[in-house]
């Protein structure tokens, strides 16, 4: 499978990583459909680098669909869609039964004292393989998982995971008493959250921050924000604003994320940039946090008032104002999310409406393979709200469509490389002797052009859209050439096959067969091509097409997929028949609906559109002659 891994200080990439087994007999399988970013899963890029090997898989917001249960699982089902917590918690020791999931007995870490594992997130929390993946084992499977409907989109639920329950948890513990007043210092995903949910309750809430993307998303929701960079003396500003003695409560979603402290900025980076044996004591005893949000919280919040920790401080040093916590009687809550203990009070917010928000909360999506820009992400987070990878495809994914007829074997080729650059990573390319129409002026040979795309633009996926493999070129020869590409492109190449077209394919001069007599050459056609890449020497003696003492040498890991193109009510049963999954060009629901109704929805669908794109309106109308079909 893909997984996000960890290769070293400011190094993520995704990469092929052996797919988990059942090892407990209560573990589960789940294929992901939807992860989060977390903003603490750029802590992993440098502060807490001493803690990670190379190969780590990342991520701890996931969710997704049940692929495989172990014996012991009797509350779920293979198909069943699930939420993964970002804690590992077993649901039946002391903590567990008391609330307190994140400090799980069963699964805490004695090597560095410390709580619950968590998904993906260092050895400090037990090395677990993290969720930005195919596929996840999570242990635990009768209890753990969170058991969604089917229906609304995963945003509806993926938050589930740990904004949802981390932002809930921040304002539990804030305390606000009835009719009173939060502030939420730092207005991140997290902060974010925590003033929707804060201002459901009924409570006047005042949201905190420099960033002006940040304000304007949580004022848009009716809320008060402050602008940071607007105001030299921040709690005397709200002191005005809250009678002159401060907020009930204050909620810190800032944590070491905060802006400024030099100082501490550089020992971040410095403790990511030495040997692990010494940042790892680096990391445990000095104290290197952004103390900023929190030395404000305790100057903003009133006598008496409580503070609310959800941002994550590190190092075990951190100077606190003991004095002044005590004389103004400041009550301080803080920990990790114990996500079990608030599903029940947060699901009816799911499940009737969406009053917080979750549908339109993401504010960027990529599929798992623009996880590698984290680090992009980390230079530019200042502005940046709650992204979502969507690895596998039971998520859309929009693939850029090489077209065969209208440019050039090079332009093809560097157009693969500009797609993967813009985050594309699957490729359609079209196959034909001609093109549609001789305005279009090209049609190179397809499968050079996708040696030169894996030599150029390794890691992207390829389709062809589509190949014919009945008449001007005989299935053992499209069964070589797919078996090579597939390998050239390390197992991530389709073969789209279709009955073809006289207009592109007939060259021969020989008799056009009829569309049920193609439908027939190309069944054979696949089972030609499927004989070939069982290895060994083949024969094959059919209405169609011989094969005597034939042999495929070169063989990828696992065969390519065929996908079969179809426009009727036959070619649509056939591809569901015997097909690995179906593909249509334009817009064609009624195809697809057949097409799922008899063969299901586990098989993958492709379609494909092109589009005239122009700077000037004019000119893309011009350019629609051209590409007609």
């Amino acid at each position: 499978m893909k997984a996000l891994t960890w290769q070293g200080v400011s190094d993520v990439r995704v990469e092929e990583v052996p797919d988990p087994a059942i090892v407990n007999p209560d573990d589960i399988i789940v294929r992901i459909t939807t992860t989060g970013l977390c903003g603490s899963d750029l802590h992993l890029y440098t502060v807490l680098a001493p803690f990670l090997d190379p190969g780590d898989v990342l991520g701890h917001e996931p969710m997704g669909v049940v692929e495989e249960i172990g014996p012991g699982v009797t509350n779920l089902a293979v198909g069943d869609r699930v939420v993964i917590p970002f804690n590992v918690s077993c649901g039946h020791c002391w903590m567990c039964g008391h609330g307190l999931h994140s400090q799980c007995e069963t699964t805490h870490v004695h090597e560095y004292g410390t709580g619950a594992s968590l998904f993906g997130y260092t050895k400090l929390y037990g090395q677990v393989p993290g969720g930005q993946a195919e596929l996840l084992r999570v242990p635990f499977g009768n209890y753990l998982p969170i058991k969604v409907p089917e229906g609304p989109p995963d945003d509806r639920f993926v938050f589930l995971s740990d904004v949802l329950p981390t932002a809930w948890q921040g304002v539990e513990y804030a305390d606000v008493p009835d009719g009173g007043s939060l502030v939420v210092l730092g207005l991140g995903p997290i902060g974010d959250m925590a003033c929707r949910i804060a201002a459901h309750r009924g409570h006047r809430v005042i949201g905190v921050d420099l960033v002006p993307e940040r304000l304007e998303r949580v004022r848009e929701r009716g809320i008060e924000v402050l602008d940071l960079t607007e105001h030299d003396d921040l709690p005397g500003t709200i002191r005005e604003m809250t009678d002159g003695r401060g907020p009930d409560s204050v909620i810190d979603a800032v944590g070491m994320e905060a802006h400024g402290s030099s100082v501490a900025g550089f020992a971040h980076k410095l403790a990511g940039l030495l040997p692990d044996k010494l940042a790892q004591p680096m990391m445990e005893n000095l104290g290197v946090s952004k103390l900023a949000a929190l030395y404000s919280g305790i100057e903003i919040v009133r006598r008496g008032g409580t503070i609310s920790l959800s941002g994550v401080y590190g190092g075990a040093a951190d100077p606190l104002p003991t004095l002044q916590l005590f004389d103004k009687q400041i009550q301080v809550r803080q920990g990790q999310a114990n996500v079990k203990a608030w599903v029940d009070e947060i699901m009816p917010l799911l499940a009737n409406g969406d009053p917080l928000g979750v549908d339109s909360f993401a504010t960027h999506r990529l599929p798992l393979r623009g996880a590698e820009r984290l680090r992009a992400l980390s230079k530019e987070r200042a502005g940046h709200g709650q992204g979502c990878l969507q690895p596998v495809s039971a998520a859309m994914k929009i693939g850029y469509f090489l077209s065969s007829e209208e440019w050039g074997p090079k332009e093809l080729v560097a157009q693969a490389v500009m797609a993967q650059q813009a985050g594309f990573e699957d490729l359609w390319i079209s196959d034909h002797y001609h093109p549609w129409n001789d305005a279009q002026g090209h049609s190179p040979f397809v499968w050079s052009t996708i040696g030169a795309i894996a030599a150029t633009a390794p890691g992207m996926g390829v389709t062809t859209a589509v190949t014919c493999p009945t008449m001007r070129i005989h299935p053992a020869i499209i069964a070589q050439a797919a078996a090579t590409s597939a390998v050239l492109l390390d197992d991530r190449f389709r073969l789209g096959l279709g009955t073809g077209e006289a207009l592109n394919e007939h060259i021969f001069g020989d008799r056009w067969p009829g569309a049920d007599e193609r439908l027939e050459m190309l069944e054979e056609a696949i089972e030609v091509i499927r004989t070939l890449w069982q290895g060994g020497v083949q024969d094959h003696r059919g209405r169609h097409y011989r094969i005597e003492h034939c042999r495929v040498y070169d063989l990828p890991s696992k065969p390519p997929e065929i996908v079969v193109s179809g426009f009727g009510s036959k070619s649509v049963e056939l591809a569901a028949r015997i097909g690995d999954g179906y593909c249509t060009v334009g817009p064609d629901a009624e195809s697809v609906e057949r097409f799922r109704a008899a063969a299901g929805n586990e098989k993958v669908v492709q379609g494909g559109l092109k589009v005239c794109w122009s700077d000037d309106t004019e000119r893309a109308r011009h350019r629609v002659p051209a590409v007609a079909q």
